[in-house]
C-alpha cells in the first residue's frame, strides 16, 4: 500500500461489519459489533430510548422500595406525607476484510526491470510514509488524525544511553555512553492489532546495541586511477567484503584545497550513508549478508550492521564533538561576507565515520520463548514452539531490520539534515548519533505496525500484487480477517455491554411492573407489614381522590385498598369550591340536589303564558321557595335575574356570603354550600 494515510476512505480497506470478538478484552468482554456510521446512529437512538424507558422503570421500582422503607404508623409531619405521596406517584476498532490480503515475497518476481521500476519505488514510498509517521507520532503523543490509524499510536520501547560497549577489544570509541534500545515484548494483539485469542497470540522483541567504532588501526589510504587521474580513497577494514576484497568500505577523501578552490561551494555538500550488513543463520552467513565481520564485531549472537557516514564537503559552523559527526578540521574560507572578511568553518574528521550495531530478536508464544539471536535463527527456532504455525505468514512484516530502515531512507533519514542549509551544518549536540539511531528505531517500530496492516489490505498499486503471496488455506484466510485498525467511518458496540444494558434494563422494567402485585400478594398471605402496604395503596392518586370525596360523604365507594376504587353506578361526587381562589377545596352537593333538579324541570313545563307572566312569577316565588337544610349549614334564597346589573349584585352578594346558590333563570332556589 503505497499511500496508507488516515485520509484514505474506509471502504478501501474493506472493513468487516457485523459481530466479532476483540481478543484484547477476552471472549466475553471482547464481543464487538461493527456498524456503519448510519446504522450505528440508529442503534444509538434505540439504545437511548431503551435506557430512558429503563430509567423510568428504575425510578418507579425505587419509589416503591423507598416508600415502604420510610413507611411508619406513627403520626408524622407534613413533609413525611408529601414525600410518601411523591414517591407513590412519580412517573472507534474495526476488522479489515480485503480481497488483496497477502504477505510480500521479494523473490516471487525475479524480473529485474519490474523490480527496479515497480517494486523498488513502492518500497521507497512506503519507507518514507513510515518515517513520516515516526517523526510526527513518536516524538510526542499527537491527537492528529494521521496518528490515530493504528490500534496503538506508539509501540513501547526503552533506551539506555549510557550502555557499555557491545563489541570486543578496544573497538568502541568509548567504553560507556553507548546506546541500547529495547522494544520489550510487542504483543501481536494489543500492539499490532492482530485479533487472535490468547493461545494464538505471539510476542516479538528486538534488542539493538550501537556504538561508534574507531578508525585508527582499521583504515588505510588507497589510490584509484581513472583515465590517468589519481583519486585518493580511504578504505576501512572491519571485515572482508567478499573473496578478493579484504576491506569493508571505501570512500573518496575530500581535500581542503579542493574545497577552497571552489570558493566554498560544491554540489556535493550533503551527507552520504553507506550500509554494510552481516546476517547469520545457524552460524552461516545468509544470502543477503555482504561482509564477514572481524571477531571483535561478533561478540554476541546477532546480526551486525555498519553505517558509514560521509559528510563530504559539508561545512560545520562550530566544532562538533559527536563521536559519529566529529568535525574539528579547521577551514578559513574567503568569499563569505563578514566584518573581517573571513569565516571559520570545520570539515568532518573522517572521510567515512563508522557506527556499528548488533541486532537481536526474540519470539514468544503464550508459554514459550526463543533465545535472543539473529533474525533468521529466531524464525527457525520459533517454528518449534507450540501454536507457532503462523510465523511464516508474518515473516515479511517481522523481518524489517535496522539496516533496511537506514539503507532505505539514506541521508533523508538523518535528523541532522533538519539543520543543514546549502551545505552549512548548524551546531549539533554531542549525542547526535544517538538521536539518529533512536529515529531509525522508531521508524522500525512504525514500519512494524504498518507492515501488518499492509499485509491485511494488500498494496494499493495492482502492479505490486505480483510480489504478494495470497492466503492458501483457511488459517491464512482467517489471519487476513484478523487485522484491526482505527477509523472514524464506522461505529463499534461492545456486545457484552450492549447485552448487559438490555438484560439489566429488561429486568428493571419487568420488576417495576411486577414488584407491587407480587409484594402485595406476599404481604397478604404472610401478613407482613400491613401498614406500609396500605399506605402505598392509599397514597395512589385514585385512592387519594377517593378519600377526599368519601370524607365529604360523596359516593358509596368500593375497593378502597386496590389500585382503582369505584362508586355505585350513577352517583355524583363533590365539586370544586372556589370561594377562596387562593385555597380551593372540595364541596359536597346537597342531599336533595337531584330532587330539586327534577322538580325544576317539571315546573318548566307548566309555566304560565306571557300575558300572566308577572302574576305567575310572583306565585312561583312564594310556592316554589324551598328551604333545604344540611348539617352545619343554612340555605339562603337568592333572586337571579336576567338583568345584568342585578346579576352583578348577585355575584357581589355571593362573594360576601359563605354560601353559593345555584342560579336558575328568574327563579329563586335555596341551595347549601358544603
Amino acid at each position: 500500500m503505497s499511500n496508507f494515510t488516515s485520509s484514505d476512505p474506509a471502504e478501501y480497506y474493506g472493513i468487516h461489519t457485523g459481530p466479532w470478538i476483540n481478543w484484547s478484552d477476552g471472549p466475553i468482554l471482547g464481543g464487538t459489533i461493527t456498524l456503519t456510521r448510519r446504522d450505528g446512529g440508529f442503534l444509538i437512538s434505540l439504545i437511548a430510548l431503551f435506557i430512558t424507558w429503563t430509567g423510568t422503570a428504575f425510578w418507579r421500582a425505587s419509589c416503591y422500595f423507598f416508600h415502604h422503607r420510610f413507611s411508619s404508623e406513627a403520626p408524622r409531619d407534613g413533609i413525611y406525607h408529601q414525600r410518601q405521596a411523591i414517591l407513590r406517584n412519580s412517573a472507534t476498532s474495526v476488522l479489515i476484510s480485503s480481497p488483496s490480503c497477502g504477505h510480500f515475497d521479494e523473490l516471487r518476481e525475479v524480473n529485474q526491470s519490474l523490480y527496479t521500476s515497480v517494486y523498488a519505488p513502492y518500497r521507497v514510498k512506503k519507507d518514507k510514509d513510515f518515517a513520516n509517521y515516526a517523526q510526527n507520532c513518536y516524538t510526542n503523543l499527537s491527537s492528529s488524525q494521521e496518528c490515530q490509524k493504528y490500534v496503538q499510536q506508539q509501540l513501547p520501547w526503552s533506551a539506555n544511553r549510557n550502555a557499555s560497549c557491545p563489541f570486543g577489544g578496544d573497538l568502541c570509541k568509548s567504553q560507556f555512553g553507548n546506546l541500547e534500545l529495547d522494544s520489550g515484548f510487542i504483543n501481536s494483539n494489543d500492539h499490532l492489532g492482530l485479533n487472535d485469542p490468547p493461545e494464538r497470540q505471539f510476542r516479538y522483541r528486538s534488542l539493538l546495541q550501537c556504538a561508534p567504532i574507531k578508525s585508527d588501526g582499521y583504515k588505510k589510504e588507497y589510490i584509484h586511477s581513472f583515465d590517468g587521474q589519481e583519486v585518493k580513497y580511504m578504505r576501512y577494514y572491519y571485515g572482508e567484503l567478499r573473496p578478493g576484497y579484504n576491506y569493508t568500505y571505501e570512500y573518496p577523501v575530500g581535500s581542503y584545497e579542493q574545497k577552497r578552490g571552489e570558493n566554498g561551494t560544491s554540489a556535493n555538500s550533503d551527507y552520504v550513508l553507506g550500509i554494510r550488513q552481516a546476517k547469520y543463520a545457524n552460524g552461516v552467513p545468509t544470502w543477503d549478508s555482504v561482509f564477514t565481520p572481524i571477531p571483535e564485531l561478533r561478540q554476541v549472537e546477532g546480526d551486525v550492521t555498519l553505517m558509514f557516514l560521509s559528510a563530504n564537503y559539508v561545512l560545520f559552523t562550530t566544532e562538533t564533538d559527536d563521536l559519529w559527526y566529529s568535525a574539528h578540521r579547521n577551514v578559513d574560507l574567503i568569499g563569505l561576507s563578514t566584518l573581517e572578511g573571513r569565516v571559520r568553518m570545520y570539515f568532518a574528521d573522517e572521510a567515512a565515520s563508522a557506527l556499528a550495531c548488533v541486532s537481536q530478536y526474540q519470539l514468544c508464544t503464550s508459554k514459550e520463548c526463543t533465545e535472543l539471536g539473529t533474525l533468521a535463527d529466531t524464525f527457525t527456532r520459533a517454528k518449534s514452539l507450540k501454536k507457532a504455525e503462523n510465523f511464516d505468514w508474518f515473516s515479511y512484516a517481522l523481518s524489517t531490520s535496522i539496516e533496511r530502515i537506514a539503507g532505505g531512507l539514506g541521508n533523508s533519514g538523518l535528523t541532522s539534515r533538519y539543520a543543514l542549509w546549502v551545505g552549512l551544518q548548524s551546531p549539533l549536540p554531542s549525542n547526535q548519533w544517538q538521536l539518529e539511531v533512536e529515529h531509525w528505531f522508531t521508524v522500525w517500530l512504525s514500519t512494524l505496525q504498518g507492515s501488518f496492516v499492509v499485509a491485511a489490505t494488500g498494496p494499493s498499486d495492482p502492479e505490486v500484487m505480483r510480489w504478494v503471496e495470497t492466503p492458501q488455506n483457511d488459517a491464512e484466510k482467517n489471519i487476513c480477517r484478523s487485522q484491526k485498525i482505527i477509523t472514524t467511518a464506522y461505529t463499534n458496540f461492545n456486545t457484552f455491554g450492549l447485552c448487559l444494558t438490555l438484560v439489566v434494563g429488561a429486568i428493571i422494567i419487568i420488576l417495576s411492573y411486577t414488584i407491587e402485585p407480587v409484594a402485595r400478594c406476599l404481604q397478604r398471605r404472610r401478613h407482613l407489614d400491613t401498614y406500609s402496604r396500605l399506605e402505598w395503596c392509599a397514597n395512589e392518586t385514585l385512592q387519594l381522590q377517593r378519600m377526599a370525596h368519601e370524607e365529604l360523604g360523596a359516593g358509596t365507594w368500593h375497593d378502597g385498598a386496590e389500585a382503582v376504587p369505584y362508586t355505585d353506578n350513577g352517583q355524583k361526587l363533590a365539586t370544586l369550591d372556589i370561594t377562596n381562589r387562593d385555597h380551593p377545596t372540595l364541596k359536597a352537593l346537597p342531599a336533595n340536589f337531584e330532587e330539586l333538579l327534577a322538580r325544576r324541570n317539571a315546573d318548566d313545563q307548566s309555566l304560565p303564558s306571557k300575558e300572566g307572566d308577572e302574576a305567575a312569577s310572583d306565585k312561583a316565588s312564594s310556592d316554589h321557595t324551598i328551604s333545604g337544610k344540611l348539617p352545619h349549614h343554612t340555605c339562603t334564597a337568592v333572586e337571579v335575574s336576567e338583568n345584568p346589573q342585578n346579576a352583578d349584585e348577585s355575584e357581589k352578594h355571593r362573594g360576601n356570603e359563605a354560601d353559593e346558590c345555584l342560579r336558575v333563570k328568574r327563579r329563586p332556589i335555596d341551595l347549601c354550600n358544603v
